[in-house]
């Protein structure tokens, strides 16, 4: 016969869930007969309640938590109050069963959900993660000394629930514990009370949190049975888990093997911290790191190899994690094991952090940290760059300026005929001198520095550096193209074009994880017949990029653009949620000078000079909330199709 987790003794018997229904629930004497309780339905828990009166049996197949009294079991023909859909339970089946302090019933299904039966009520509340109503299940639970409610999940490691000042549950109230060793996805199958200790089986190895130093500072110490002191060969397997009212020791099974555990002896062994010692494997010598001080590392040896060791009395390992960040991205350490080697490679030039977690036997966790530096090669400095670029933008400003001359002396000419073609003539050339500033804004030096700064860290055949210089030769040779025909708009596909391009750019060189929502490419070809002002949507989308979403710490970092049309005008929408316009201008990379949309607006403000639809341009600042903060921005362009642009 096989059997299923969740056995239960009393004084004249033992119950045990079979496989087979041909007996369901078995009841077994001390001769060792047996006997079927529920034939028609298989179960996964038992529960005897505190007052050793009733038992709680948690059926399979919807058939809901099954409630008897203790004698009426006795019996072998048990009369039983069936909690199913009808009085609210809505599981599958109930792996798990605990009673909390005021008698609610606590119960759940690991992919399915939770539920809590109120006896004096009779009724039951179920919260499905496919209705995400909630977003756990559970695999095991308990209910401590003090009350609180255990609850061993299978998505978010190990949870709890303490919160008695209302006589309903609340999901929300079930708060997580947080520790490396119970990230999100940790199943954990075995629960269990020994003293202060709450014993957890998880599918890699044996915990014990500290229960009396939880209550006294909310702090979370978790010691591990080593693996080569336990030496498991397979998981723990659900449910089967007791403390032996004999000798206190611990008995648990995986799926293949039963252990005992002395935890009492295993609890009175000395415990010692340690500290790494990181060797880094150079092309033709070994270094041993020092904790704090700067590795050094020239850029054709960018490939980092390095072995973690430590020396311990105990001569066991340790659960550790260890993860390289770059200067001002987020630390996200992985999951601890036992690994000791580890390798990154070609690493690009600049600052890193090498961070290593250790949890350490007492209990606690270490932090270290070794700085590393990736040097350039000399083509990638900075001033070699500004040289090479200055020159080249030289010729551009010369040849602009040039552009600008022959026009301007033609206008003059114009402005003798007549006071209003004066009058044009002049915003002409207030006109081109701000197209100038916003071209020369659009590509500042700085922007460009970095673009060539990436593109020489990227070189070596890899294929952000060509998507970058694809980029900008695209988009230098659209605005030249639009400077050399001296019109005051362009069409609308090369503006968005220009907006894919500093999109693109920016994704490459500083948002690596940004997600946009752009219209579609129909949308798009739709609308190129349309012309509007050079700039107009490109500018406010580079702002929202490098002011917004760059300063952004964290992520998600989004971009979104809408494109909506009316029989009269066409509506673009720039929304990022970024830290905002108002943070942004505090902070040390904002232009405290810059003259981008600047420009535009006065170049809008000619264009609109007497007309009775004008485009429009308005900002929304804090449009997204969280807690206290606000942040992100949304830029609305409004371009009426009847729109005559002849100044």
């Amino acid at each position: 016969m096989l059997f299923l987790p969740g056995s239960l003794a009393t004084a004249k018997h033992i119950y045990i869930n079979s496989e087979s229904y041909n007996y369901g629930l078995v009841q077994f004497d001390m001769e060792g007969n047996k006997k079927g309780i529920t034939p028609e339905s298989l179960g996964f828990y038992l529960l005897l309640t505190r007052d050793k009166q009733h038992i709680y049996y948690g059926a399979t197949g919807y058939k809901g938590l099954w409630k008897t009294e203790l004698s009426s079991l006795e019996t072998g023909a048990p009369v039983w109050n069936k909690i199913d859909s009808v009085k609210g339970n809505k599981l599958s089946s109930a792996v798990t069963i605990t009673e909390d302090r005021i008698g609610r019933m606590w119960m759940s299904s690991p992919s399915r959900g939770l539920a809590v039966y109120y006896p004096d009520r009779d009724e039951a509340t179920t919260w499905l993660t496919a209705k995400e109503e909630i977003s756990f299940g559970c695999w095991s639970s308990l209910t401590d000394h003090k009350g609180t409610v255990w609850l061993g999940t299978g998505q978010k490691g190990l949870m709890y629930y303490n919160d008695y000042s209302t006589s309903s549950v609340n999901p929300k109230q079930v708060l997580i514990i947080e520790h490396p060793l119970l990230q999100e996805g940790t199943r954990i199958m075995q629960l269990a009370q020994w003293g202060r200790w709450l014993v957890m089986g998880t599918e890699k190895n044996m915990l014990l949190m500290d229960l009396e130093e939880w209550y006294k500072t909310k702090k979370v110490l978790i010691r591990y049975l080593n693996p080569q002191e336990g030496n498991l060969t397979a998981p723990p397997e659900q449910n089967t888990i007791l403390v032996d009212s004999r000798d206190s020791s611990i008995w648990f099974a995986s799926s293949d093997m039963l252990y005992q555990w002395d935890i009492n002896k295993w609890l009175s062994l000395p415990v010692y911290k340690v500290r790494p010692n990181l060797i880094w494997h150079k092309t033709n010598s070994d270094s041993s790191l020092t904790e704090s001080q700067f590795i050094h590392i020239n850029p054709t040896d960018n490939t980092l190899k390095f072995s973690l060791w430590f020396q311990s009395r105990d001569n066991m390992p340790r659960y550790l994690s260890v993860a390289l960040i770059k200067k001002g991205d987020s630390l996200v350490m992985p999951a601890p094991d036992l690994q000791t080697q580890f390798e990154y490679a070609n690493l690009a030039p600049g600052i890193y952090d090498l961070v290593i977690r250790i949890c350490q036997s007492d209990g606690t966790v270490s932090f270290h940290k070794y700085p590393v530096r990736i040097n350039k090669f000399w083509w990638q400095l900075w001033w070699v760059w500004l040289t090479s670029s200055a020159f080249f933008f030289g010729l551009i400003v010369l040849a602009i300026l040039s552009r600008n001359k022959a026009k301007l002396a033609k206008e003059t000419v114009k402005r003798k005929e007549a006071e209003l073609e004066t009058m044009k003539a002049e915003n002409a050339k207030r006109l081109a001198n701000l197209q100038i500033a916003t071209l020369s804004n659009q590509f500042r030096p700085h922007f460009i520095l970095n673009a060539l700064n990436t593109v020489g860290a990227e070189l070596d055949n890899k294929p952000q550096a060509e998507s970058i210089l694809s980029r900008l030769g695209e988009s230098v040779d659209l605005i030249f193209s639009h400077a050399k025909q001296q019109k005051v708009t362009h069409s609308f596909s090369d503006e968005w074009q220009l907006v894919r391009n500093v999109i693109d750019i920016h994704k490459i060189m500083y948002l690596k994880s940004l997600k946009t929502l752009l219209p579609a490419q129909e949308t798009i070809d739709k609308l190129k017949n349309i012309y509007i002002p050079l700039g107009l949507i490109q500018i406010p989308v580079e702002n929202a990029l490098l002011h917004g979403l760059s300063n952004r710490q964290a992520g998600p970092w989004q971009l979104d653009i809408d494109v909506k049309e009316n029989e009269n005008k066409l509506m673009i929408s720039i929304i990022d949620n970024g830290v905002g316009r108002t943070k942004a201008a505090t902070l040390s990379n904002y232009p405290k000078h810059g003259t981008g949309i600047r420009n535009l607006v006065s170049i809008l403000e000619i264009m609109n000079l007497g007309k009775e639809e004008k485009i429009s341009i308005e900002y929304s600042d804090d449009i997204f909330t969280n807690g206290i903060e606000k942040y992100g921005t949304k830029v609305t362009v409004e371009i009426p199709k009847n729109f005559k642009y002849e100044i």
